[in-house]
């Protein structure tokens, strides 16, 4: 699959034909693929078999990991200011993507490769010759959406839009204008749900939740939030605590030797290594809300 979306890209199909043809030939999406890696999307389990997005045709694209060579400086960390006009405000870490002409390939293939050096470059020399005017993300609104991210479609698990309709916020799911119909997905074509029919609800359980006789109680359940078993820190807790205490230790050490004029190939071959011996991470387990999913 991942040869036909280069092929198809370099003979002229945009983005969203090439999604639109996967779905129709039944192709897994990525999530699809592998739904146990994917947790965050659509959890409907018809929704696996189907759409596509031409965001992960696009991302395919770009991923030069599909040559079979390893690649490293993708990505730095800019420190910017919070508030321009108030630096005493402080900075913000933001990665931002290098130019490729900055990445660093690895002489040899470290894996089996599905296209080649040329091919993949063709392919980015194409993404730059359109444009990225049918490729960017929607534009961010500057309307105040008070629960704008939060809210979920209680028919499809996805994550709501903010809606501004005569003059007033609302949060709507869409799914079938983006995902086409010929899927037969038992979902309404919109979902709508107006915010001030939500916030006035939401309002009142905070109230409740933080009063001054629930206020042990919620913080015992924020406690609990941020770690589900409850049980006290055992051996294996402390020592993995302290595993991850020296590897952070070690990638800050690593930053410095970078910054410092260490070899970046060098480096970066410490920072795998330190995050492959790292712990995996654990999941808080959030405490339940208001039933307001539409």
């Amino acid at each position: 699959m991942v040869r036909r979306i280069f092929a198809e890209y370099l003979a002229g199909k945009a983005l969203k034909a090439i999604d639109e043809a996967l779905t129709s030939d039944g192709v897994p999406s990525p999530s699809a693929y592998d739904p146990a890696r994917n947790r965050h999307r659509c959890g409907i389990a018809w929704a696996w078999t189907i759409a596509w997005a031409w965001t992960a045709v696009a991302a395919i694209l770009a991923n030069p990991r599909y040559t079979g060579r390893q690649v490293w400086n993708k990505q730095r960390k800019d420190e910017v200011l919070l508030d321009v006009d108030d630096v005493a405000l402080g900075n913000v870490t933001k990665l931002r993507w290098n130019e490729p002409g900055k990445w660093i390939w690895s002489d040899q293939a470290v894996q089996e490769p599905l296209v080649d050096v040329e091919t993949f470059e063709r392919a980015q020399t194409v993404r730059r010759a359109r444009g990225a005017a049918d490729e960017r993300s929607p534009r961010r609104t500057p309307r105040p959406y008070a629960l704008r991210g939060v809210l979920r479609c209680k028919v499809c698990g996805r994550r709501m839009q903010g809606s501004w309709n005569n003059g007033a916020a609302y949060y709507r799911c869409v799914f079938l204008s983006q995902y086409a119909a010929k899927n037969k997905i038992s979902h309404p074509r919109s979902v709508y749900l107006r915010e001030d029919q939500i916030l006035p609800r939401l309002d009142n359980w905070l109230t409740t939740k933080f009063s001054p006789g629930r206020l042990p109680a919620t913080v015992r359940e924020l406690v609990d939030a941020q770690d589900h078993t409850g049980a006290p820190a055992d051996a294996g807790t402390e020592a993995a605590k302290q595993e991850i205490a020296d590897c952070d230790a070690s990638l800050r050490q690593h930053r410095a030797a970078l910054e410092a004029g260490a070899s970046p190939e060098i480096v970066t071959s410490w920072i795998n290594e330190t995050q492959a011996n790292a712990p995996p991470p654990r999941h808080a387990s959030a405490s339940s809300g208001p039933d307001v999913g539409a």
